[in-house]
């Protein structure tokens, strides 16, 4: 399964960078920097947290942890809104350059309702932990409509990455149809 990810993850990668002009850039910050900075937003977002990262020469690979999708999965369940049992499919990968970022991966899945409607509220966080001027409407226009992370199997555009260019990063995301990969992931690289 990580195997599948990781060759998940490193297609979108390659659909993100031949879409981007490498500028050699890095954001402003560290991988601890980054994590802090996003676990405050999440934390105000009531979120969850970034649990564990494990660092190599030249990438983080970080976990969610998954208390708070499962309280909502709970919650949902007494609704009568879900059955069955959701494991949280997320996953967070920081390319380094030195001791900055370089390039951020944020992955998840639509397999499931709470999988995507928990990785639409990561990455709106996420959003706002790059560029804090963002309003929610703003955020709510980057998730649905330029970015088409909502997009299902009948939307013509599914599977072709969709890039938008903000003050302070550029977020190339995509999704294929459910038959190729449920899988959903952005790549966020800065912009100044």
């Amino acid at each position: 399964m990580k195997t599948l990810v990781r060759v998940a993850m490193v297609a979108l990668t390659f659909l993100a960078s031949s879409k981007l002009p490498s500028s050699g850039q890095t954001f402003k910050f560290t991988s601890d920097e980054l994590r802090k900075r996003y676990n405050d937003q999440l934390k105000s977002d009531n979120g969850d947290l970034i649990k564990k990262c494990t660092k190599t020469e030249d990438e983080v690979a970080c976990s969610v942890d998954d208390t708070g999708f499962q309280k909502s999965v709970q919650a949902f369940k007494q609704l009568d809104l879900a059955n069955g049992k959701f494991e949280l499919k997320e996953s967070l990968i920081l390319s380094m350059s030195g001791s900055k970022v370089k390039v951020i991966i944020i992955s998840g899945s639509r397999e499931d309702p709470m999988n995507l409607f928990h990785f639409v509220g990561q990455l709106g966080s996420l959003f706002i932990t790059l560029n804090s001027e963002l309003t929610q409407d703003e955020v709510t226009s980057l998730l649905k409509d330029k970015l088409g992370i909502m997009r299902g199997d009948d939307d013509p555009t599914i599977g072709k990455p969709m890039l938008e260019i903000t003050k302070t990063f550029a977020a190339t995301c995509n999704n294929q149809l459910s038959s190729v990969s449920t899988k959903i992931g952005c790549v966020f690289e800065p912009r100044y």
